[in-house]
């Protein structure tokens, strides 16, 4: 394919406006699992918060004890995301998260995996 000037210019343009705008922009997808006290019904204490970053292929660990990063950040990583991905967690994780932390407020899409 051969490209006109004008159009060369407009892409590499377009290319380096993605890559100082794409960091800003970022969307987040998350893969995460929350490990909890019981069943929703009598959920009282999440005990750890598991998320995998898709774009970044970081794995994260959330607790309140020992010297990781509280339960809290997991809270607000998943808020700010834009698709999580996780198994059964539109029927206990989202809700158990909502429940021991009433200020969570999840606004992006949900993958659930379970069939």
């Amino acid at each position: 394919m051969i490209l006109s000037p004008l159009t060369r210019r407009l892409r590499k343009n377009y290319v380096t406006l993605r890559k100082l705008v794409k960091p800003q922009l970022r969307e987040m997808n998350l893969i995460f699992d929350v490990e909890a006290n019981g069943l929703l019904k009598d959920v009282s204490s999440i005990h750890c918060v598991c998320i995998y970053d898709i774009d970044n292929d970081q794995t994260s660990i959330f607790n309140d004890v020992g010297t990781g990063e509280p339960i809290t950040r997991a809270v607000t990583m998943l808020e700010e995301a834009e698709h999580v991905v996780g198994h059964n967690i539109i029927n206990y994780d989202l809700p158990a998260l909502k429940k021991c932390y009433p200020f969570f407020d999840f606004k992006g899409q949900a993958v659930d995996t379970l069939i």
